[in-house]
């Protein structure tokens, strides 16, 4: 088991929604392949909402990095652009966020198969956190979530 370090014992809270254009392409039966744009939203890290779309500029996806990617790895990463006309919003307040070794937000502190605490633990101590889109909103009051229909 992974020792927690004294970051990895504290919630998460300097998580932001960044607007981005998602790019997807899908092959057409003759001719170039067809490429579409989607608006959306990812999560990001940083010290402001700025810092957190700035940060985004690193991540293999962005545009100008994906483009000098070989084709294997152009597999592994969906294209994207950051939004500049859209607003970047903070992630509601949570002392029970926390992060795993995937980069995935949990609720509670990661935990392995047996409940213990484990930073490469899948799920935290109540599951997922559920900015997470796949993630149900739990049933505590105390999750700033609860009752918005989020």
């Amino acid at each position: 088991m992974i020792e927690y370090t004294e970051n990895r014992d504290k919630p998460v809270n300097n998580i932001y929604w960044v607007p981005i254009i998602a790019v997807s392409f899908m092959k057409c039966l003759e001719g170039e392949v067809a490429r579409g744009h989607e608006e959306v939203k990812t999560l990001s890290q940083g010290r402001d909402a700025e810092s957190a779309r700035e940060n985004l500029r690193d991540s293999p996806g962005f545009g100008e990095n994906w483009n000098k990617l070989t084709p294997e790895k152009r597999k592994l990463f969906a294209p994207f652009w950051l939004d500049y006309d859209k607003k970047v919003e903070k992630v509601l307040y949570c002392e029970r966020r926390f992060k795993n070794s995937r980069e995935g937000y949990t609720c509670g502190k990661p935990v392995n198969e047996n409940g213990e605490y484990d930073f490469d633990g899948l799920n935290g101590e109540f599951g997922g956190c559920c900015i997470h889109l796949a993630f149900d909103i739990p049933d505590f009051e105390d999750c700033p979530y609860y009752g918005t229909g989020y």
